[in-house]
C-alpha cells in the first residue's frame, strides 16, 4: 500500500476536527430516511451550512479531499432546494457513508492521518464521482425544462428587517466575539500591507475569519456569513500562492471589516434598520471579496459609503432620559483580559504578604515597649536608693525630671502600639477583601460552560436511537474561567462516552429491568478545598474481564501482571491513546477514544480523575480539580535552605520518622506504609543539591506523595506549615524547569518553588532506576557533630559576593550569600550564622540598616557583623561601628589575607 505524507499543523488539525465534529452531528442528524423523503428546506440549508464549515476548517487544515468531497455534497443540497427535489436510494447513501467518513476523520489522531488517507481516499473519490454524476444528469433535466428565468427583484430595505430574526442574547456573545476578531483583522491587515512578504500573518487573519464565519452561523446571521466566508476565501487563496494581496485588495478588506465591526457594536435594537439601510453595500462587499478571490482588482471608491452608528443612533440618544442614562450606566460591566486579571491577583497576594510587615513592626514596639518599661522600672528603683541617702536638689531633679520623661515616653510608646495594631487590624480585613474579590471576579458559574451540554445529548441520543435523560447539577457552583473553559472539552468527550457506550439502548433496557430511558448526571461541587466534576451514568458499565483481555491483546501487560491489578488500575488503561473498547468505529466514539485528552488536560490543570463502574449497573469518573489555577493550598518546606512547596492535593500524608525505621532492600531504603514497603529520598537530591542535611532533631520530616500507581516517601529539611500561595508563572523564556511548575511568594516574603509532583516522579523513577539514589542515614548530621562555621555574605555586586565567598569557602567556611539587605535580613532571620559580612550601599535597605536591625534583636544581636565597603572616610567607618558592628574593611585596602585574618580575629578558625 502506497503511504502518504501530510503536513498538517497539530493545532490546527485539533481545532479542525471539534468544529467538525459539531457539523458532522448535524448531518447525521438531517439525513435520514424520513427527513430526506419530505425535504424541509430549512433542514436542507441548515446542512448545506455545516458542509460549509467542514470545507472551510478543511482548507485551513490542507485536507483536500475532505474539503472536495464536502463541497460535492453542499452542491447536491442546495440543487435539492432550489429544485425541490428528492434523493434516489444509491445518491442517499453516498452522502451518508461521505458523512461517516469525516467523522471517522474526527476521531482519528494526528499521527494516524497517514494510515486514514491510504484506506479511504478510493473511497471518497469513488463518492465524489457519484455526485458529480448525479450533478450532472439534474442539470441535464432542468435544462431540458423549460421555464421562466427566477429574476429576484431587488428587496426594498424595509423588507431585511422582517427576515432578521436573532436571538438578543445570542446576539450580545457575538458582537464580543466580533469586536475582538474585527481587531485582530485590522491589525493583521495593515501589518500586511507594510509588510506583503510576511506570510505569518496570514494564519491570524485566516483564524480570524473563520472564527466570525462561524460564529455569525451560529446564530444565522447570513449577512456576517457572506462577507467573512468572502474574506476567508482570500486569505486561504494567499497562504496558497494564487493571490497577493495589493494595496487595493486591503483596501477593500479593510471596508468589508469596517462593515463587520460596525455590526458587532450596533444595538440589537437598531440592527435591523442599519442592514436595510446598508444593504446595498453588504452586497457589493460580498461581489468584491469573489473578485479579490479569484484575483480581479476592485476600486473601493466605487463602494458604496456606510452610514456610522453616530448618525445612525442620534436621534435615539437624543430621546434617552437622564434617569435611564443612570440606571445603564449602574449596570454597565467591562471585559478584562484573564491574563491581566491574574496580574491584579498577584498584586492583590503581594498586599497581603507586605502586610505581615505590620506584624514584625508590632513585635519590635513590643520588645521596645518591654525595654523600656525594664528602663522606667529602673528608674524607680534608682529614686528609691537616692532618696534614702542626702543628695543635691540639682540632681535630685534631674533624677525626677528623667523618672518623668521615661514614663511619658513608654505611655506614648502604648499610644502608637495601640494604634499600629489598629491599623495592622484595617489593613488586613481591606487586604482580605481585595483578594477575595479578585479571586471572585474570576469565579464563572459551572452553568456557562455547559451550555450546548443538553443540546449535545438530545441530538446524538436521538441519532443513536436511545432515551437518554441528562441531569446537569451545581449549575450555580463556582469555578475559576480558566478552568471552566479547560474542562468544557473533556466533560463534552465524557458524556458522547457514556451515552455511545454506556447508556442500553431502550429494548435492551427492558429486558435487563432498567427504565427505558438512561439517565448521565454531571454534578459540579467543592469537596476539601477542591472542585470535583463526577460524571455517572446508570448503562452497562465496563466488564473488567474484557477490559483485562483487550489490554493483553494489545500487549500493553502480561496476563500475570493483569491479575495483580486492583479495579482503578485497570480503569485507568481508558485512558491511554487510542485505547478503546470498541472493535467497530462508529460515528461516536466508544469509551476510551477521547479519554487521553480528558486525562491530559485534567494533567494539565493539576488535578486527579477516579474511575468506578459496576457490570449492569453504570459508570462513575470523577475530576478532582483546584478551585483556581491562580492560587493553590499547599505545604510550604524548607530544602537545603530554599522553600518548595507540595501540592496539598497530591500529599498523601506526614509524619517524623526515626532513623531506626528506616530498612534496605536491594541497597535501597525504605519504610513502612499502610504495610507497604514504600521508596524513601532525600528531596535535595531529587531537586539536585549535594549538601549534607543538618537536623537539630533526630527524627526526620517525611512526606509521602501518592500516585495512582505509586507511592514516594520524601525526606524534607523542614516543614514550615499549610499556606495558599498565588502562582506565578515562569517565563516561558526559561522553557519547562525540571521538578518544578510555579513560583509564589511566602507569607513572610520569600520566594517559594512549587514543585510539579508527576515530574518529582519522573525524576525519582530515573534515580532509582539508574541506581544514582543516595542513601538517607548517611546525610544526618547533629549539632553536636557540625564543627564548620556559617558566614553568610551580603553584598549587590555579584563580582564581590562571589569572591569573597570562594575566599572564605577555600578555608573551611561554610558560605551562604544574599544579594541585598532585604534579603539578608530574611535569611540570617531563617537560619544560625557565625558570622555576617555586609556591604553598606543596597538597594531595598542598606548594611547601616541592616546592622540596627540585628543588632536590636535580642535572638540576633551577639552574631558578630564585619563591613566591607568601598566607603573609606572616617564619617562613614562611625556610622558603621556606632550601628553595631564589630569590624570595619574597606574594599580600597581589601586583599585576601586582610579578610580572612578579620575573620578569624571575630570567630576564630573554620573548624574548632
Amino acid at each position: 500500500m502506497s503511504t502518504t505524507t501530510h503536513n498538517i499543523d497539530a493545532s490546527m488539525y485539533s481545532l479542525y476536527t471539534g468544529d467538525s465534529t459539531n457539523n458532522c452531528i448535524i448531518l447525521s442528524g438531517i439525513f435520514n430516511q424520513n427527513k430526506i423523503t419530505t425535504p424541509n428546506e430549512a433542514d436542507l440549508d441548515k446542512a448545506a451550512r455545516a458542509c460549509e464549515a467542514i470545507i472551510s476548517g478543511a482548507k485551513l487544515c490542507n485536507i483536500p479531499l475532505v474539503a472536495e468531497i464536502s463541497r460535492a455534497i453542499e452542491k447536491v443540497i442546495r440543487l435539492l432546494i432550489t429544485e425541490s427535489r428528492l434523493l434516489d436510494d444509491d445518491t442517499y447513501i453516498v452522502i451518508t457513508n461521505s458523512v461517516l467518513i469525516i467523522s471517522n476523520l474526527n476521531e482519528t489522531p494526528h499521527d494516524d492521518l497517514d494510515d486514514w488517507y491510504n484506506n479511504k481516499t478510493r473511497a471518497i473519490k469513488n463518492n465524489i464521482q457519484h455526485l458529480d454524476n448525479f450533478l450532472k444528469s439534474e442539470c441535464i433535466t432542468a435544462n431540458n425544462t423549460e421555464q421562466e428565468p427566477d429574476i429576484e427583484p431587488p428587496s426594498p430595505p424595509g423588507e431585511i428587517i422582517n427576515e432578521l430574526q436573532l436571538d438578543e442574547s445570542m446576539l450580545e456573545l457575538f458582537s464580543i466575539e466580533a469586536e475582538s476578531q474585527t481587531q485582530i483583522i485590522n491589525e493583521k491587515l495593515l501589518e500586511l500591507e507594510n509588510d506583503p512578504n510576511n506570510d505569518n500573518l496570514l494564519e491570524p487573519l485566516m483564524r480570524a475569519s473563520h472564527s466570525l464565519k462561524g460564529a455569525a452561523r451560529m446564530i444565522g446571521f447570513d449577512h456576517v456569513v457572506e462577507i467573512a466566508h468572502g474574506m476567508e476565501d482570500g486569505f486561504v487563496n494567499c497562504q496558497k500562492g494564487t493571490l497577493s494581496l495589493d494595496k487595493e485588495s486591503i483596501d477593500i478588506m479593510l471596508y468589508c471589516n469596517d462593515i463587520l465591526a460596525t455590526i458587532s457594536s450596533t444595538p440589537s435594537t437598531d440592527l435591523p434598520t442599519w442592514i436595510a439601510t446598508n444593504n446595498k453595500a453588504i452586497k457589493e462587499s460580498v461581489a468584491a471579496l469573489a473578485e479579490i478571490a479569484a484575483g480581479h482588482s476592485v476600486d473601493v471608491s466605487t463602494l458604496p459609503k456606510l452610514n456610522t452608528n453616530e448618525d445612525q443612533h442620534q436621534n435615539t440618544t437624543n430621546n434617552i432620559t437622564a434617569d435611564n442614562a443612570a440606571t445603564d450606566s449602574s449596570d454597565g460591566a467591562i471585559r478584562i483580559q484573564s491574563n491581566r486579571l491574574n496580574k491584579i491577583m498577584g498584586i492583590s497576594n503581594e498586599i497581603l504578604v507586605s502586610h505581615n510587615w505590620v506584624q514584625g513592626h508590632l513585635e519590635s514596639l513590643q520588645h521596645i515597649k518591654k525595654r523600656q518599661t525594664e528602663l522606667a522600672l529602673i528608674m524607680e528603683n534608682l529614686k528609691h536608693e537616692l532618696e534614702q541617702v542626702e543628695i543635691p536638689d540639682k540632681h535630685y531633679s534631674l533624677l525626677l525630671d528623667a523618672t518623668q520623661k521615661a514614663e511619658k515616653c513608654r505611655l506614648n510608646l502604648i499610644d502608637q502600639i495601640t494604634a499600629t495594631d489598629e491599623f495592622d487590624r484595617r489593613s488586613y480585613i481591606l487586604s482580605s477583601k481585595l483578594n477575595h474579590e479578585v479571586i471572585a471576579s474570576k469565579m464563572r458559574p459551572f452553568r456557562e460552560g455547559s451550555h450546548g451540554f443538553q443540546r449535545m445529548v438530545r441530538d446524538i441520543s436521538h441519532d443513536l436511537g436511545k432515551k437518554i435523560h441528562l441531569d446537569l447539577v451545581g449549575l450555580d457552583t463556582l469555578i475559576d474561567s480558566d478552568i471552566l473553559e479547560k474542562i468544557e472539552a473533556p466533560l463534552t468527550h465524557l458524556i458522547r462516552n457514556a451515552m455511545d457506550h454506556g447508556i442500553e439502548t431502550p429494548e435492551v433496557r427492558l429486558n435487563n429491568n432498567k427504565p427505558e430511558s438512561g439517565n448521565i448526571t454531571v454534578h459540579a461541587y467543592h469537596h476539601s478545598g477542591s472542585l470535583i466534576v463526577s460524571i455517572v451514568d446508570d448503562g452497562k458499565g465496563v466488564d473488567l474481564k474484557i477490559l483485562k483481555q483487550k489490554i493483553i491483546a494489545k500487549n500493553q501487560i502480561t496476563e500475570d501482571m493483569a491479575d495483580k491489578l486492583s479495579e482503578s488500575e485497570i480503569l485507568d488503561f481508558l485512558f491511554l491513546p487510542g485505547f478503546s473498547t470498541r472493535d467497530d468505529i462508529t460515528e461516536y466514539s466508544g469509551r476510551g477514544v477521547g479519554l487521553d485528552v480528558v486525562h491530559s488536560v485534567v494533567s494539565e490543570l493539576r488535578g486527579q480523575i477516579r474511575c468506578k463502574s459496576k457490570l449492569n449497573q453504570g459508570m462513575s469518573i470523577e475530576l478532582q480539580l483546584p478551585l483556581t489555577l491562580s492560587v493553590m493550598r499547599t505545604l510550604l518546606t524548607e530544602v537545603a535552605g530554599e522553600y518548595y512547596a507540595f501540592p496539598l492535593a497530591r500529599i498523601n500524608t506526614v509524619q517524623k520518622i526515626s532513623p531506626d525505621d528506616i530498612f534496605t532492600i536491594e541497597n535501597k531504603q525504605h519504610i513502612k506504609f499502610n504495610n507497604q514497603d514504600i521508596s524513601l529520598i532525600e528531596s535535595a537530591q531529587v531537586l539536585g543539591y549535594n549538601k549534607q542535611r543538618n537536623s537539630e532533631s533526630p527524627l526526620l520530616n517525611v512526606i509521602i506523595l501518592s500516585s495512582p500507581k505509586d507511592n514516594f516517601a520524601l525526606v524534607v529539611d523542614n516543614i514550615i506549615g499549610r499556606q495558599e500561595l498565588a502562582l506565578r508563572k515562569i517565563d516561558s523564556r526559561l522553557g519547562k524547569i525540571k521538578d518544578i511548575n510555579a513560583a509564589a511568594i511566602s507569607d513572610d516574603g520569600l520566594p517559594v518553588l512549587i514543585l510539579d509532583v508527576d515530574d518529582m516522579f519522573i525524576s525519582i523513577s530515573e534515580l532509582i532506576h539508574s541506581n544514582q539514589l543516595g542513601g538517607i542515614s548517611n546525610n544526618i548530621t547533629s549539632n553536636s557533630q557540625q564543627t564548620c562555621k556559617q558566614i553568610l555574605v551580603i553584598d549587590d555586586s555579584l563580582t564581590v559576593r562571589e569572591v569573597e565567598k570562594k575566599l572564605l569557602e577555600s578555608k573551611g567556611y561554610e558560605v551562604d550569600i544574599a544579594v541585598d539587605g532585604a534579603d539578608g535580613w530574611n535569611t540570617v532571620r531563617n537560619k544560625q550564622y557565625d558570622l555576617i559580612i555586609s556591604d553598606i550601599d543596597m538597594p531595598r535597605m542598606n548594611g547601616i540598616e541592616l546592622v540596627k536591625l540585628i543588632k536590636q534583636d535580642a535572638s540576633l544581636n551577639s552574631i558578630p557583623i564585619m563591613i566591607v565597603s568601598y566607603k573609606d572616610n572616617p564619617e562613614d567607618r562611625k556610622n558603621g561601628l556606632e550601628a553595631g558592628a564589630d569590624y570595619y574593611l574597606t574594599k580600597g585596602s581589601f586583599h585576601d589575607e586582610s579578610l580572612i585574618d578579620a575573620v578569624i580575629d571575630l570567630i576564630g578558625e573554620a573548624q574548632e
